[in-house]
């Protein structure tokens, strides 16, 4: 297969890259740079990175470039090889000298990697699919730092009575529907994550959750269990303000658009939010990452009585290996080749998050109240 191949990307230095941003999470942070033409992407950035931010940008790790144009005449002809990139979606990509090329067949982008610098290129004519590769960008880069030193899980976390609570569980366990019901149901909670999340994990200091910047999905039957939401989410739909996603993003392709879910109060498929949205619609703060106080583990509901098991050492590292996120639909399309390290020593960890196991009930109310009421005890406890 042919695409055409840079030897050397666009002179950054001829363009006028006078607005930047940067985005920070301790030692891991990215910078973008872009055009005065494209300032109104720092806010659409925003509402999905919510890890502190400068206007303009500071030092970074990974700088990105944003280009308003197509790259494709200073492009010289190679052999490519097809690449699975997001989701399912694929891409070309070639290998010439320093720099990794990779052209997205969704959004038809394409991006030039300079990993020994930690430079990345994107070109783009269309500001909605140009927004698409530099967010998708941003977010590989930071997965690519935080992997070297954190574990990723798939499941939720909230802030609920001063206390930090991680929900782990299949498919179908009710962690999306746990995390927004205690959302909803209590003023002083905060938001941590819904779906992925990084535990982060190093010898001599506490373990601490950061938050993977993904679309909350929900089923609109899950929101109808909550009696304000369905009212709420009618009033975003005619009150959407700038930034609407499902006209803007492609995070999940396969599912419907926002807007037709909405329409319809009996769709079984899944209502799509960024994080921005998901939290105003709750109207709850968000914390994209901070310690984390505990685990639970999820078993389907089966009991009248909810029960909190305590979990033995052993059983705590057979069970989270069990459930660490492969990232088996974020692969690492950018070519980086980073450290991924999953064989961590919880034991040399200070302080590790204590594991539960959470044998719910068929009650969600009870069950709500039943957390909410352990988590006030035990910040009681710590006080």
């Amino acid at each position: 297969m042919e695409v055409r191949v840079s030897i050397e990307p666009m002179n950054i230095w001829s363009r006028d890259f006078n607005t930047s941003c940067s985005f920070h999470l301790r030692e891991n942070s990215v910078a973008i740079f872009m055009e005065k033409e494209d300032a109104e992407m720092i806010d659409d950035l925003q509402a999905f990175f919510h890890y502190p931010s400068y206007r303009p940008a500071r030092r970074s790790v990974w700088t990105v470039y944003l280009y308003r144009d197509t790259a494709a005449d200073m492009f010289l002809t190679g052999k490519s090889e097809k690449i699975n990139m997001e989701l399912g979606e694929t891409g070309k990509l070639i290998v010439t000298g320093k720099y990794t090329v990779i052209e997205s067949d969704a959004t038809k982008g394409i991006v030039v990697i300079d990993s020994k610098s930690k430079v990345v290129s994107i070109y783009n004519p269309r500001y909605k699919v140009r927004f698409i590769d530099a967010y998708r960008v941003v977010r590989q880069l930071f997965a690519t730092q935080l992997l070297e030193h954190s574990i990723p899980f798939h499941g939720g976390a909230v802030h609920l009575e001063g206390i930090n609570i991680a929900f782990l569980g299949h498919k179908g366990f009710g962690k999306s529907t746990l995390v927004t019901g205690l959302l909803y149901k209590n003023p002083t909670s905060s938001y941590i994550c819904n779906d992925r999340f990084f535990l982060k994990v190093l010898p001599g200091h506490p373990a601490e959750i950061v938050q993977w910047p993904e679309c909350p999905a929900l089923t609109y039957t899950t929101l109808c269990m909550f009696e304000e939401l369905p009212d709420r989410i009618e009033y975003m739909k005619h009150h959407p303000g700038r930034f609407v996603p499902s006209e803007r993003f492609i995070d999940h392709p396969r599912l419907p658009g926002k807007q037709e879910i909405i329409s319809n109060r009996t769709d079984e498929g899944k209502v799509i939010f960024t994080n921005l949205e998901f939290t105003s619609m709750l109207r709850r703060s968000i914390m994209p990452s901070t310690s984390l106080d505990y685990i639970f583990l999820l078993s389907r509901p089966e009991n009248n009585e909810c029960e909190l098991v305590p979990i033995s050492d052993t059983e705590t590292m057979q069970l989270l290996n069990k459930n660490i996120d492969a990232f088996d639909s974020f692969p690492d399309w950018l070519n980086i080749q980073g450290k991924r390290n999953h064989n961590i020593d919880l034991a040399a960890v200070r302080d590790f998050p204590q594991c539960f196991l959470f044998r719910r009930t068929y009650n969600l109310e009870y069950d709500l109240a039943f957390l909410k009421e352990w988590a006030l005890d035990r910040f009681l406890d710590k006080k």
